[in-house]
């Protein structure tokens, strides 16, 4: 999986957010809030990270239980998915 083009993080007032440009922004026009660790998740996914990869990145960064992080990834990859952020061929 990977970010689909069109999507950027920044840091904006203390806070990382997610926006979409170009031709993403016609299907998605808000914003979507990161905290620390989907921030990771994020930056992971910029290089084609799988399910396992997140899922073994939290457990290693977080000390969280492989079911704990394995929820929060499909959490977070299905928030992802709803605004068309992920592209999944890659």
């Amino acid at each position: 999986m990977k970010i689909n083009t069109g999507f950027i993080k920044r840091f904006i007032a203390d806070q990382y957010v997610v926006v979409a440009v170009g031709e993403a922004a016609d299907v998605f026009s808000g914003l979507v809030y990161l905290n620390e660790s989907s921030s990771l998740l994020w930056d992971r996914l910029l290089s084609g990270a799988s399910v396992e990869d997140l899922v073994s990145v939290l457990v290693d960064t977080y000390d969280v239980s492989q079911d704990v992080a394995s929820a929060d990834v499909m959490d977070f990859i299905s928030e992802l998915n709803a605004i068309h952020a992920i592209d999944h061929e890659q």
